[in-house]
């Protein structure tokens, strides 16, 4: 989406993860940090009961700017 709006991860200005099981937080950092490079937006993650789809470990949302 960030792309079809000519903008990129480094406009994202904050994540919010919900992860199923709180035990994953260190891989799924690696895997964020992996992909977020130098940028680090303002981050939220919180544990949940269930996600909505059967096997997904965590879902996220965010809020990006797009290019001036």
């Amino acid at each position: 989406m960030l792309q079809y709006v000519n903008s990129g991860l480094d406009h994202i200005l904050h994540v919010n993860i919900f992860l199923q099981d709180m035990r994953d937080f260190e891989e799924m950092n690696r895997a964020y940090i992996d992909m977020m490079g130098e940028h680090r937006p303002a981050r939220t993650v919180i544990g949940v009961n269930e996600l909505p789809k059967p096997g997904v470990l965590l879902t996220m949302n965010l809020t990006a700017v797009i290019k001036g």
